[in-house]
């Protein structure tokens, strides 16, 4: 139907399919006369007029959803199908009545009560634990047990007392091994036979031990080695003696052939990788990198795979009985002729 104005007081009239006038004085009313609602217009916008429930009014509704102020829940307005999580409420909860493997269920207090009555809140009698028995078995008792260790050897005899103050341990042990198997085989275990090094570059000092180490100290500006001229030696060798802190950026030991690096010979303070050497013109390098060194102590050494894997610990080079009865007889006939 047509909108229409009643009269002069700017109420107008219609369905809710009809288009409210746009143009009306503030604070005009439109009826719906299919819905029953009024509004009225705040010169921008059609508002409803909330039904004051008494006789007279608009039809009124029977549906829920279309109500206004509709309570809510924890901030849920109450329309449509709200479940418990949308309203923040929490299920009803399920409760066992006793302690239940693999259940996610609460246990009622009295179910934990009753549970934790069951257990022994303290040991009365200590002497009456079992000592490792299996279920059901009899408790050892203070006077077993006494009559049981009276049996083991409660002190150490002398022969194992002097064994244990000696110090030994099991790399000394390993070490005397390498040596005995060295003597028999004709060799020691360090086949690395070197004295003064044919070159130290300037600005280091190299300084040869007692005990066939090297004490190296000085200033490089520039990477350099100290070189020792050796023989070629026989077998799958490992190179060792590179003290910590090894490294390209620091020191290390090698092993070269006519200047180039022998492949796996490196060692940076772990024992270098298994190599070989087969003929003549090797040198043993100890390679720093430019800086300052004070008082570092190499120890060379040379050994075969097997020595290696008996212990690592490191052993002057001592010549064979071979070569030590040579030495001597050159001596004995060089005294001979004087």
């Amino acid at each position: 139907m047509a909108v229409t104005l009643k009269g002069q007081s700017a109420i107008y009239e219609g369905t809710s399919a009809d288009m409210k006038p746009s143009d009306a004085a503030k604070n005009a009313i439109f009826q719906e006369l299919d819905t029953g609602i009024d509004y009225y217009y705040d010169g921008t916008d059609w508002n409803e007029i909330p039904s004051s429930g008494g006789g007279g009014g608009g039809t009124g509704t029977d549906n829920y959803n279309e109500l206004n102020n509709k309570p809510s829940i924890n901030g849920t307005t109450l329309s449509g199908n709200k479940s418990l999580d949308n309203l923040g409420i929490q299920a009803k909860l399920t409760f066992d009545s006793t302690p239940t493997e693999d259940s996610k269920n609460p246990v009622t207090s009295g179910g934990v009560y009753s549970a934790l009555a069951g257990k022994q809140d303290t040991i009365s009698d200590l002497s009456t634990i079992r000592s490792g028995a299996a279920t059901g078995a009899s408790a050892v008792q203070p006077a077993a047990m006494e009559a049981a260790l009276a049996q083991k050897q409660d002190a150490l005899n002398s022969a194992q007392l002097a064994a244990v103050n000696s110090g030994t341990t099991a790399d000394i042990v390993s070490a005397g091994t390498a040596a005995l198997i060295g003597l028999v085989d004709g060799g020691a275990k360090n086949k690395l036979s070197i004295g003064i090094p044919t070159s130290v570059p300037t600005g280091l000092s190299c300084t040869r031990n007692t005990d066939g180490t090297y004490t190296v100290s000085g200033t490089l500006t520039s990477a350099n080695s100290i070189s020792f001229n050796i023989g070629a030696i026989e077998g799958d060798l490992v190179l060792s003696g590179c003290p910590e802190g090894g490294g390209n950026d620091t020191y290390l030991l090698r092993i070269t052939k006519s200047g180039s690096q022998v492949t796996g010979s490196v060692d940076t303070g772990n024992g270098s990788d298994v190599f070989t050497m087969d003929e003549t013109g090797y040198a043993l390098n100890i390679r720093f990198a430019a800086g300052t060194y004070t008082d570092v102590v190499f120890k060379p050494m040379i050994c075969t795979k097997a020595d290696w894997d008996i212990s690592q610990t490191y052993q002057p080079y001592a010549m064979s009985n071979a070569e030590l009865t040579a030495a001597i007889q050159a001596l004995q006939a060089q005294l001979a002729n004087q």
